[in-house]
C-alpha cells in the first residue's frame, strides 16, 4: 500500500511539473511572437540551415491585418505600419502577418533587435519572417517596420484622359498606427483611379499622383484618411525636389496656424510611405485637394487656381476655374480688373498674411509662377478676393537659376514679383505699411516666433527620421543639391530671414 502511494504521488508530481512546463512554454511562446508570429530561438533558427532555401512569390498570398500585405517585389520586402516608442515591444505590435488558404508556417528568425524595435525602426533595420514550404524548403521575407502610415496601389492602365495622362484604375489600401477618427489602429480600403500630376516635377523619375477614390459602381466615394477629413480627391506628394521633406507640410501647418477664417486653409498633408504596383517608392504626403469641399465654399464663391506660367497672354491663360455657381464666361470676368492690376478687389488684411508668409519663405513661384489659389466672395455688395498659397517646394532656401538649387545667401533678396503688387496696394491703402508692419509684430509674438518655428521643424523632422522613412528615401532617389539642404541649413535659413525681415519692416 505504501508502494502505491509513493507511486501515486510520483505520478503526480510528475503531471504537476508537465502541466507546469507547458504552461510555462506557453507563456513563453506567447512573450516570443510578434504579431502573432512565433519568434525563434537562436537553436531553432540555426536548425534552418538543414532545409534547402527558395524564393518563392507569395505577395498573392501574404496578409497584414486581412488584407494583402504592402510588399515591394524587387527586396522581398514586406513594410508593416504600426505605433512604435521607446518602450513598444514586440509583443505589443497590434495586428497578424499570416497567409491565407496555404498551409504555411511562419516564423521570425532570432534577433536581439526585437528588445529594441524602436532604434530597429529608426534604422531600417529589417527583421526575417520565414515561410516554411514544407518539410525541406523554406523561403524568406524582409520586416520594415514603420511608424508613418502605409499605402498601397495596385492598378493597371485604363486610358489616356483629356490631357493626354495615363490613368491607371485599381485598388488603395492603407494601414494607419493611429486613425485620429476612430481613435485606433485602422485599415481601409477603395477602388481608385490615379494619374501622374505635376508641372515640372512630374519629368522627375519619382512621381506625384492625384487619386480619385470610387465606389464599387464606379461613382465618387468620400473616405476619411488619416485625420485630414473626409473626400474622394486625394493627392500623394512626392516632395521631389525637397531633401528635407520639411518644406511643405509646415508652410501649410503655419499657414493655417493664423488663418481665423478656415475658408483660406492650405492644404494640410500627413506623412506615408507607398508601395505602386509591388514597388517601394518611398516617404509621400498625403493631401487634400484645394476645392469647393475643401474649403466649404457655398455659391457666393469661385475658385481659381492660378496657372503655371510667368507671362500669361489673359484671364483664361493665368487661371483655372476650380469652382463656380456662373458660366465660364462671367466667371473670368470676375478676375478681369485684377489680371490687368486693378487691386481694389483685393482684401487687404488677407493680403498682408500672404505677403508676410511667402517673404518668410522667400516663396518666388508661389507669386511669379502662379503657385496660388484664388477666392472670390461675390455676397458682398463689392466682391472681394482672396489668395490661398499652394505648392510650397521652392522655399526657404531653394531657388530655380536655370537648375533648382539650393542658396542659403539668397536670404536678403526679397520677392521682386510681389513689389509691383505692393507699390499699387500703397496707393489705395496709405496706412498699408503700418497696417503690415503691426501684423508681423503680432506674427512674430506668436506662429513666426524663433521657438515655435524650430520646435516644427524639430518635430516633424524626428517624424520621419525616427520611422526609418527619410533614411530609406535618400538611400532609393539620392539627395540634390550637394548636401547643402539640410535640416541645419534650412533653420539657420529661417534665422537670418528673421532678422533681415524683423530690419526691413521695423526701417521701412
Amino acid at each position: 500500500m505504501f508502494n502505491k502511494r509513493k507511486l501515486y504521488l510520483l505520478l503526480f508530481l510528475i503531471c504537476l511539473l508537465m502541466l507546469c512546463l507547458f504552461t510555462g512554454f506557453s507563456i513563453s511562446q506567447e512573450n516570443s511572437k510578434c504579431m502573432g508570429v512565433p519568434i525563434l530561438s537562436e537553436a531553432a533558427s540555426e536548425k534552418l540551415a538543414a532545409r534547402q532555401y527558395r524564393q518563392v512569390d507569395l505577395s498573392g498570398v501574404l496578409y497584414h491585418n486581412n488584407e494583402l500585405a504592402a510588399i515591394d517585389k524587387v527586396s522581398s520586402t514586406i513594410y508593416i505600419s504600426q505605433h512604435i516608442n521607446e518602450t513598444t515591444k514586440a509583443k505589443d505590435l497590434v495586428g497578424t502577418i499570416r497567409t491565407k488558404d496555404l498551409p504555411y508556417e511562419l516564423c521570425f528568425l532570432a534577433d536581439k533587435r526585437f528588445d529594441d524595435i524602436y532604434h530597429a525602426v529608426a534604422d531600417g533595420y529589417p527583421f526575417k519572417l520565414i515561410i516554411l514550404l514544407n518539410e525541406k524548403e523554406y523561403t524568406k521575407y524582409n520586416v520594415i517596420f514603420t511608424s508613418l502610415p502605409v499605402i498601397k496601389m495596385e492598378g493597371t492602365f485604363k486610358e489616356v484622359d483629356d490631357e493626354e495622362r495615363d490613368v491607371f484604375a485599381g485598388s488603395l489600401c492603407i494601414w494607419s498606427p493611429f486613425d485620429i477618427n476612430e481613435g485606433r489602429y485602422s485599415v481601409k480600403k477603395s477602388l481608385a483611379n490615379w494619374h501622374v500630376r505635376g508641372g515640372l516635377t512630374k519629368n522627375q523619375d519619382k512621381k506625384s499622383w492625384r487619386i480619385s477614390l470610387k465606389s464599387n459602381s464606379g461613382s465618387s466615394k468620400d473616405l476619411s484618411l488619416l485625420g485630414l477629413g473626409s473626400d474622394d480627391d486625394w493627392i500623394l506628394n512626392s516632395m521631389t525636389m525637397d531633401d528635407t521633406k520639411i518644406r511643405e507640410k509646415p508652410a501649410a501647418d503655419i499657414w493655417n496656424l493664423f488663418q481665423s477664417n478656415s475658408k483660406l486653409r492650405m492644404s494640410a498633408g500627413e506623412y506615408c510611405e507607398v508601395i505602386h504596383n509591388g514597388q517601394y517608392q518611398g516617404l509621400y504626403l498625403l493631401q487634400r485637394r484645394i476645392d469647393a469641399k475643401y474649403l466649404g465654399l457655398s455659391a457666393d464663391y469661385t475658385l481659381f487656381k492660378g496657372r503655371s506660367t510667368w507671362t500669361p497672354a489673359n484671364v483664361e491663360e493665368a487661371y483655372e476655374i476650380i469652382a463656380a455657381p456662373l458660366a465660364k464666361d462671367s466667371s473670368y470676368q470676375l478676375m478681369e480688373d485684377y489680371f490687368q492690376g486693378d487691386l481694389s478687389i483685393v482684401d487687404v488684411d488677407n493680403w498682408i498674411d500672404v505677403y508676410l508668409m511667402l517673404q518668410l519663405g522667400n516663396m518666388v513661384d508661389n507669386v511669379g509662377y502662379k503657385n496660388m489659389y484664388y477666392l472670390v466672395d461675390s455676397s458682398h455688395e463689392r466682391e472681394r478676393l482672396y489668395f490661398i498659397p499652394w505648392d510650397t517646394d521652392m522655399s526657404f532656401g531653394l531657388w530655380w537659376d536655370g537648375k533648382f538649387t539650393y542658396k542659403s545667401e539668397n536670404a536678403d533678396n526679397g520677392i521682386d514679383a510681389i513689389r509691383k503688387e505692393y507699390a499699387l496696394l500703397s496707393l489705395c491703402y496709405p496706412d498699408l505699411n503700418a497696417k503690415i508692419n503691426a501684423r508681423w509684430l503680432d506674427l512674430r509674438k506668436s506662429v513666426f516666433r524663433r521657438d515655435v518655428l524650430s520646435s516644427l521643424i524639430d518635430n516633424l523632422d524626428a517624424q520621419i527620421t525616427s520611422s526609418g522613412a527619410l533614411t530609406r528615401e535618400h538611400a532609393l532617389w539620392g539627395i540634390r543639391y550637394d548636401g547643402c539642404d539640410t535640416i541645419e541649413n534650412m533653420k539657420d535659413y529661417i534665422e537670418r530671414r528673421l532678422i533681415y525681415l524683423d530690419n526691413l519692416l521695423n526701417n521701412r
